[in-house]
């Protein structure tokens, strides 16, 4: 089977992220303005055009706005006839592709609200489970790209249980990725790590990401919410995802000046790519010296990316903590000078890095400022379940108790 083309709506709610996010050179945001222009006038994308002048505040081309609007207004005068011929003349399966045709159309052009009621209206015809869940895909592709993540995620929960009751296989893993998606977009980490890694080997929704950006996504998301064993077994030893790290790591540099706004994607995304195979070098294999360099690289990529752009600062705290708390695992103490050199950076900055990470309980250990040692406490892991355990039972008690009482009141 072919790959399907990254779906229009998708590739312009990048662009408009960028244009709106990105911060960008200003021939990078004239270049992608043009893109988007000339796409919204080549499909007739009225509401969408819409969308991009209202939040980016860009001057109405109302002549464009007239041809575009009869354009849709005729498609639509087209469909109703269709479907009202087919009621008078044909089956009701010739209905039923009539009314679909008109709501893909919608979805296409991004009228989200016309949409959802067209496709309401298509489910009410005799509709195979297998449609019902393209269709629904579909919408949730216009919801992420008008940012409507409530609506989306109810969307996924109606893909979910029509999987359920006879999705095929393909289309089961093409929901993984839309709830991966998801996750991430909604900072659900750890899910979004276990269904993009789970994804990887059976890959096909190229409609909403391509390959390589969905390994990207697996190893960060991954690196900051699974066990070293994990890691080990899930990208460590998964040849799809170090074949394309790898890969990228060894592909020579290219020559911007020459490239096509295409190869310049393409050479973008090996850049992130190195960055990323860095960082799971720098803690899998404990090349801490690594660890700044590429955590800059992986930054500067997620402030650009469409899903992750509003977690960079959560990560970069997190992973921070989880290098250090890795580095000290090793060490009952260790000088601030030593890890500080480890890590390429100056005692003073580590300092105040481990601080944060001990005030906020991320760390267990002490800083000794005059000595410049940092000491750690190893916690039993069994008597720390065990006072767990004795705090959770007294505060049952205590409500049973309480709960008792009101009851003999009674």
């Amino acid at each position: 089977m072919a790959e399907e083309p990254l779906d229009l709506r998708i590739d312009l709610a990048n662009k408009k992220f960028l244009l709106k996010e990105g911060n960008l050179p200003e021939e990078d945001k004239i270049a992608l303005k043009s893109e988007v222009l000339e796409a919204v006038k080549k499909h007739n994308l009225l509401p969408i055009y819409k969308c991009f002048y209202k939040e980016l505040g860009w001057e109405v081309d109302q002549e464009l706005v007239s041809v575009m609007q009869k354009f849709i207004d005729d498609k639509l005068i087209e469909f109703d006839a269709k479907a009202k011929d087919a009621e008078e003349n044909l089956g009701e399966t010739e209905v039923r592709d009539a009314m679909l045709a008109k709501a893909m159309f919608l979805s296409e052009v991004g009228d989200k609200e016309n949409t959802v009621e067209a496709f309401k209206a298509v489910n009410l015809k005799a509709v195979g489970v297998g449609s019902k869940i393209d269709m629904t895909l579909n919408q949730i592709r216009l919801f992420l790209f008008h940012g409507d993540l409530p609506g989306a995620r109810d969307l996924l929960e109606n893909a979910r249980r029509l999987c359920t009751e006879g999705g095929d296989w393909e289309r089961k893993n093409k929901l993984k990725v839309y709830s991966a998606a998801f996750a991430a977009a909604t900072r659900d980490l750890s899910t979004a790590a276990d269904l993009f890694l789970e994804s990887v080997t059976t890959f096909t929704t190229t409609e909403l990401l391509s390959f390589d950006l969905v390994v990207a996504y697996a190893v960060v998301t991954g690196l900051l919410t699974l066990s070293r064993t994990v890691i080990k077994k899930r990208i460590i030893d998964s040849p799809e995802v170090t074949s394309i790290l790898e890969a990228s790591a060894a592909a020579p540099p290219t020559d911007p000046s020459t490239s096509s706004p295409e190869e310049k994607k393409v050479a973008e995304l090996k850049k992130v790519h190195t960055f990323v195979h860095k960082l799971l070098r720098a803690l899998y294999f404990c090349e801490y010296e690594k660890f700044f360099e590429a955590l800059t690289g992986v930054a500067e990529w997620m402030q650009k990316d469409l899903l992750l752009h509003k977690h960079v600062r959560y990560f970069l705290r997190e992973i921070r903590y989880v290098a250090y708390s890795q580095f000290l695992e090793s060490y009952k103490s260790v000088t601030l000078n030593s890890m500080a050199d480890a890590f390429r950076v100056t005692p003073e900055f580590l300092d105040t890095e481990l601080a944060a990470a001990v005030a906020a309980g991320r760390l267990s250990a002490q800083i000794d400022r005059v000595a410049g040692i940092v000491e750690t406490n190893r916690q039993d892991q069994r008597a720390t379940q065990f006072h767990q355990v004795v705090k959770q039972g007294d505060a049952l008690l205590s409500r049973v108790q309480r709960l008792a009482g009101v009851i003999h009141l009674e």
